[in-house]
């Protein structure tokens, strides 16, 4: 678990870097912050925060501050005021029409010849270590994107540009920019899945999926490769 954390950090900085150099019909939402996802949280379950949870998203969002302040009572205060300035305003300004992008891993399977395309699997949940706590983003449409379309010769082009001249092996590993937008936390198949689990938990609707593949080891860009649909 704490591997794929790390993983999924590490892709999270990724676009942060590429996303200067996507089009715009490519880049579709803003990349998600430790902050958006503490705003969404208090704001869909309407619950004040804790001192300690305070604490946490100061640490999280405004570490190097935190850093230098948490053992100086007197810049602790000033930046405790700061941070539950920061925390409020964030809450009741939080946008759930507003939409995010986030990354992660993914594969796609052999060419269906039948439906046309290469089924690509589509997590339902991503989780992300802060300093208030492990927040887990739960997208309960996933299943409405796990399919990206190509005609038999785009196919055979794609997999031939994803084999190895070396070992004729097929890299099929891909990389997914979901763009989402935070939904209603009472929705019953969100409270359905979350039931008894501990931990921060935000529910999110799947807007579109970019599909990308990570470059040879000489250049190692990612490459626009298409959207997802359902299969």
């Amino acid at each position: 678990m704490k591997k794929k954390m790390v993983q999924w950090v590490m892709l999270l900085a990724v676009i942060t870097v590429v996303s200067g150099s996507l089009s715009a019909q490519e880049e579709e939402g803003e990349a998600m912050g430790v902050n958006h996802l503490i705003y969404a949280y208090f704001s869909g379950t309407k619950k004040k925060p804790t001192d300690a949870e305070i604490d946490g998203f100061i640490a999280s969002v405004l570490s190097d501050e935190y850093a230098r302040s948490r053992n100086n009572e007197f810049e602790w205060r000033t930046l405790w005021t700061k941070g539950i300035s920061l925390l409020n305003e964030g809450i009741a300004g939080f946008d759930a029409s507003k939409v995010y992008s986030t990354m992660t891993r993914s594969s796609f399977s052999n060419y269906d010849f039948d439906k046309g395309g290469f089924a690509v699997g589509v997590t339902n949940s991503m989780s992300l270590s802060t300093r208030l706590g492990n927040f887990t983003t739960v997208l309960t449409n996933n299943g409405d994107f796990d399919f990206l379309k190509m005609t038999p010769e785009e196919g055979n082009a794609f997999i031939k540009l994803r084999t190895s001249e070396y070992t004729n092996s097929v890299n099929r590993d891909i990389v997914l920019v979901v763009n989402f937008k935070f939904a209603d936390y009472s929705n019953k198949t969100f409270q359905d899945l979350i039931r008894n689990r501990s931990g921060y938990y935000v529910h999110a609707l799947i807007q579109s999926v970019d599909v990308y593949y990570i470059g040879n080891v000489w250049d190692g860009d990612l490459h626009y490769v298409g959207k997802l649909s359902k299969k």
